[in-house]
């Protein structure tokens, strides 16, 4: 069958092996400025998540694969998944230990859309300030919300966590009811245009690959 997308992360990691990166969400504020020097608001623009990869240098055999992989991945339409490599859960529970086999669940959105409220966890749980959270939401196509934490939370005894602020608004069309997920948060991008670098062909190996990434709503 025909390469899925959006790439799942194995599939990613299959091919493509990263051994530095960049992860962070875009500033869209204007460049311009008022007379008082105040940054005057973009308008029109999403606040995306953006990012790099380098990968590890590879013999040309691997680097054949490499070249396929960028090739499918920049043709119209593709996409694949982007998960934080510095750990996979929050910073109380990196490895998913102590969530288990729980499913976090959105039991509320704030009517200004900063701030989520979250039932199903672990009583006691933890999520501290910078901790990463994701979910879905839509349909056709299914779009990948992607927040990191600001305020610090303790889940109650019987596993509720509310008045959680998120450093960026959730967007219009989520919905309380769809399922969390704190260890291994992903969302979806796409290599942004003139983002794939193929590298220095060597003797033996291929050095300087890279990729620039960008967050899709599509």
């Amino acid at each position: 069958m025909p390469q899925a997308f959006p790439m799942t992360l194995a599939d990613f990691a299959g091919v493509l092996h990263v051994y530095d990166a960049k992860f962070y969400l875009g500033d869209v504020r204007a460049l311009d400025s008022t007379a008082g020097g105040d940054q005057v608001p973009s308008t029109g623009r999403a606040r995306l998540w953006r990012g790099s990869f380098s990968l590890v240098a590879a013999y040309h055999a691997d680097a054949q694969e490499i070249d396929a992989a960028l090739d499918l991945l920049t043709q119209p339409g593709a996409s694949f998944l982007v998960a934080p490599t510095e750990r996979d859960g929050p910073s109380s529970d990196p490895d998913g230990a102590i969530l288990s086999a729980s499913v976090p669940t959105i039991s509320a959105i704030s009517s200004d859309n900063r701030e989520i409220a979250l039932s199903g966890l672990p009583s006691g749980y933890q999520l501290r300030r910078g901790d990463m959270l994701s979910f879905q939401y839509g349909a056709n196509p299914v779009r990948y919300a992607f927040h990191r934490v600001w305020s610090p939370r303790v889940a109650s005894g019987a596993g509720a966590m509310s008045n959680i602020e998120l450093t960026s608004p959730v967007r219009a069309g989520a919905a309380s009811g769809v399922a969390v997920k704190l260890v291994r948060p992903e969302l979806k991008a796409v290599i942004t245009q003139g983002g794939a670098e193929r590298g220095t062909i060597g003797n033996l190996i291929r050095t300087g690959v890279s990729l620039s990434w960008e967050q899709t709503l599509r």
